[in-house]
């Protein structure tokens, strides 16, 4: 670097040193962005466990027949998390009975529907039904089938 100082050129010439203010400033930047990035990962909350859907304690119950009855505690808050409805079926055996997606569609054909097409009280006539409104139906009623009133629901 050159400077004129009362008409005369002086240079400031520190030799074939180098500066070491450039590899030190790299280093404490270096060292600042580790620091930094350490104190933001030991700094984040630890993430909430998800809740067990898995109940803690089983309790199993068998039959005269040896089969395992599903305890009715954990099979009722299953089907309240589902949004259904414990309900026993004419069969006997308790089912979650849940809404469909399509009820009260109309309907000419099971087909048509997530679970079977229902005869109307006007079916006969109009060959339309509606989509069952729970996915556990009670009794056999009739169903509509290619537009036609079936008395029994097809297996």
């Amino acid at each position: 670097m050159a400077r004129r100082v009362a008409g005369r050129k002086i240079t400031f010439d520190s030799g074939n040193r180098r500066s070491r203010w450039p590899w030190i400033t790299g280093v404490a930047v270096v060292i600042l962005l580790v620091a930094g990035e350490l104190w933001w990962w030991t700094s984040q909350p630890e993430p909430e466990p998800e809740p067990s859907t898995v109940p803690t304690e089983t309790v199993l119950e068998v039959d005269e027949d040896g089969i395992i009855i599903p305890n009715p505690t954990e099979a009722k808050i299953a089907c309240d998390r589902s949004g259904g409805d414990l309900r026993t079926t004419p069969e006997g055996t308790t089912a979650c009975a849940s809404r469909l997606d399509d009820a009260g569609t109309e309907c000419t054909d099971s087909s048509e529907c997530i679970g079977q097409c229902i005869a109307l009280e006007d079916s006969e006539e109009t060959g339309i039904g509606a989509c069952q409104e729970l996915s556990v139906l009670s009794g056999s009623p009739p169903t509509v089938s290619k537009g036609e009133v079936l008395k029994t629901i097809l297996e």
